[in-house]
């Protein structure tokens, strides 16, 4: 959650961002909201190619994960 109390979509705070949703992914690898919110994140810093990377795990653990799909397109 202390990842979402960072402006989204502003590059300054994009590498505190990120940092905060790669710890969430560290303890809970399956978490598909944290999972986006790492792409999220990430997408903001300019590291597409990680954030696909992101979308496409989320989208694989909960294949009904909308949000994962729509921020893949």
């Amino acid at each position: 959650a202390l990842g979402t109390t960072y402006p989204a979509n502003q590059t300054e705070w994009a590498d505190d961002r990120v940092r905060w949703f790669q710890a969430a992914v560290g303890v809970a690898p399956t978490n598909v909201a944290a999972l986006t919110n790492l792409g999220d994140a990430l997408v903001d810093k300019g590291d597409f190619d990680a954030a696909v990377g992101c979308y496409r795990k989320a989208i694989q653990l909960d294949p009904e994960f909308s949000l994962a799909h729509n921020n893949l397109g």
